[in-house]
């Protein structure tokens, strides 16, 4: 099958219709930052995070407190 596919475009006389991988072009994006680690991270990829305020406090449907913490190390969309 190969052979065949070889002498067809050999045939042709000409090959515009392939692609050579000299074509390439090597690119790199230098624009591209990467964001920063979290400052709890330690280097096993554990997050330790530490308490800074308590935002809020409620008792849930199952007669549970539930309390909001901001975290030192996250920002305030990070709080839990």
């Amino acid at each position: 099958m190969t052979n065949t596919l070889s002498q067809s475009f050999t045939s042709k006389g000409s090959n515009s219709s392939l692609f050579h991988v000299a074509l390439l072009k090597k690119v790199i994006h230098t624009t591209e930052k990467s964001q920063p680690l979290l400052e709890g991270l330690t280097d096993d990829l554990e997050l330790n995070l530490s308490p800074e305020a308590m935002l809020d406090c409620r008792i849930n449907k199952g007669e549970q407190q539930e309390i909001l913490v901001k975290w030192k190390q996250l920002p305030d969309f990070g709080s839990s």
